[in-house]
């Protein structure tokens, strides 16, 4: 990658601020291609370069650490309680032909693999039927294993949100 120094560290040979906005618009990129494979929505272009020198501005302005707000900060995988068993889920959706997939982890409490799936769909509706049909193979897997307490965790928002709201009835 052209980041690291072991490939002539392009952007590391940038001046800090250019570096900064560089990785700024690379994680923004990123982000906005993740919203519209799962949830169908993005920003206009010149919306997420004035959010990258905004950003920017504000990163040198007051030497934060962090830019995120707590909630969005993705912090690494942790173990469930004791006794609880953790459920991680993904799905992917091709828009172009309806096809994707989706899989499955099922965790210990001491972050040991109990057993794990994954599968492919060609009539998919969307990212979210994707990642909704990876939570409900988890949920069946650890059903028929007669596991519990379940800790499901999963970083489609859209999932997330239907779950813990009445408003999608699901």
């Amino acid at each position: 990658m052209w980041i690291s120094e072991g490939n002539d560290g392009f952007v590391l040979k940038m001046e800090p601020k250019m570096q900064l906005t560089v990785i700024l618009l690379l994680w923004l990129w990123w982000d906005e291609r993740n919203k519209f494979r799962e949830e169908g929505r993005r920003r206009p272009a010149l919306e997420v370069v004035y959010v990258t020198a905004a950003l920017a501005d504000k990163f040198q302005a007051t030497g934060a650490q962090s830019l995120l707000p707590d909630f969005r900060q993705n912090p690494k995988w942790t173990k469930p309680q004791q006794g609880n068993f953790k459920v991680n889920s993904d799905g992917v959706f091709d828009h172009r032909n309806g096809s994707g997939g989706w899989g499955f982890i099922i965790r210990n409490d001491q972050g040991a693999v109990v057993t794990a799936g994954a599968g492919k769909e060609q009539f998919l509706q969307s990212a979210f039927h994707a990642e909704l049909l990876g939570c409900l193979a988890g949920l069946k897997a650890a059903a028929q294993l007669g596991i519990r307490r379940i800790v499901l965790e999963t970083d489609a928002s859209l999932v997330k949100e239907a779950l813990e709201d009445d408003a999608y009835s699901l």
